[in-house]
């Protein structure tokens, strides 16, 4: 039986509460901070069902003690006589409350509690979108209008996608979808589809953080995803706005603190053993840090392009992609980690091998032209590439060389 532990200084709420969900549920109380916190190591609850202002800790304080406590989240309703604490949110009962209005809200938490557990596990391990997302209008929304876009929703989502509707707001991660451009075109289609659902009245906007781009805590990603979804309702636009790390900052003294907090939000979270594939908006400012390096410390690398042609005729745009697709994936788990990959067109590769010299290279290109050939798809195109050695000025003249070859020289 799920077990609820509940917390208030008031013995007639909490009498209350109890005689209302003892029928159901198994019942623990407490009636202040520090007796919650015994009963909490004692008993080890499913669920707090807590007052929000009490004298010692408040609601969000304890949670987050007894979460610290336990190494998990913890489904919680906050009772409170507070009218602006806005009754409809799922996380808030006014107090006093209706019996059946407390078992369902409890359910409610419950139920959303098991999804956000899920959030958290594919926002800490998965790769994909954090969107909260809501329906724009200038009066509340028709039913039917609410209906069709949530119908909308649930047939734009995979099946491994999740969403959580809490009061007027859409918690979804889509998972692979990891660029603006994604996003907005995801976004886009769900507008113009409730839009026309309800003649033009209603739109839709977003706020967007990638996962684990922008971190990889669920709460911090929340709070990322909430000030974007804010700043496009302010400025009354549908479509989303995707987080930038830059445009949320606070002015403040720079310290221990705050470069930590930078070199988590921009280092790597999970450093996969293959080349770094970046996307082409982002490769410009590699490559020209990449000259200023090699000039500054008299340095070199080499550059590839990598190009594979259809060897049939009979084959059109789609399936040479997906030929490409299975090259660059060979390709990109053959070099070393410090070696950086774009794609440049549905054909083509741009690889970037720093710190290798003439014969490295040489010798390399045979030997993934030897691997590919292994490969059933290698069937279907020929690769031909051209190198070019990036070296400091002044020794271009004497080594820069361009080298043209194709899979014949494997």
């Amino acid at each position: 039986m799920i077990k609820i532990l509940i917390v208030d200084s008031d013995n007639t709420i909490l009498s209350l509460a109890k005689r209302v969900l003892s029928d159901k549920y198994e019942v623990v109380s407490a009636s202040d901070d520090d007796e919650a916190i015994d009963v909490f190591d004692r008993e080890d609850p499913d669920m707090l069902l807590a007052d929000f202002m009490m004298s010692g800790m408040n609601g969000i304080e304890l949670r987050a003690e007894l979460q610290r406590r336990s190494g998990r989240a913890i489904p919680t309703l906050f009772m409170t006589s507070d009218t602006t604490a806005e009754p409809s949110n799922d996380e808030f009962i006014n107090k006093p409350f209706e019996p059946q209005e407390l078992l369902e809200k409890v359910e409610t938490v419950f139920n959303n509690g098991d999804v956000a557990e899920k959030f958290s596990k594919a926002c800490a391990s998965g790769n994909g979108a954090l969107m909260l997302v809501k329906l724009v209008s200038r009066e509340a929304p028709e039913k039917s209008v609410v209906d069709g876009f949530e119908n909308a929703l649930k047939k734009a989502l995979m099946p491994d996608d999740m969403m959580l509707k809490t009061d007027t707001i859409y918690k979804l991660f889509v998972y692979d979808m990891v660029s603006d451009s994604s996003a907005e075109e995801f976004i886009e289609k769900l507008d113009d589809q409730v839009s026309e659902i309800s003649d033009g009245k209603v739109g839709c906007c977003a706020g967007v953080v990638f996962a684990p781009e922008h971190g990889t805590d669920l709460a911090e990603l929340s709070e990322f995803a909430d000030k974007c979804l804010k700043d496009i309702e302010a400025q009354k636009h549908t479509g989303c706005l995707v987080f930038s790390p830059f445009d949320h900052q606070p002015v403040s003294n720079a310290g221990t603190t705050d470069l930590q907090m930078l070199s988590q939000m921009f280092e790597e979270h999970s450093m996969v053993d293959s080349a770094f594939v970046i996307e082409t908006e982002a490769f410009s400012y590699v490559y020209r840090f990449l000259l200023r390096y090699i000039q500054s410390y008299s340095s070199s690398a080499y550059k590839l392009l990598v190009t594979l042609s259809p060897l049939s005729d009979g084959f059109d745009e789609e399936p040479i992609t997906e030929v490409t697709d299975a090259f660059g994936d060979m390709v990109a788990h053959s070099l070393r980690k410090s070696d950086i990959m774009v794609r440049t067109n549905d054909n083509q590769y741009l690889i970037i091998l720093p710190e290798i010299t003439e014969t490295d290279t040489e010798r390399l290109v045979k030997r993934l032209l030897r691997k590919w050939n292994t490969l059933e798809k290698s069937r279907f195109a020929e690769v031909t590439y051209e190198a070019e050695a990036i070296i400091a000025e002044k020794h271009q003249r004497e080594h820069r060389r361009n080298v043209r070859a194709t899979d014949e020289d494997a």
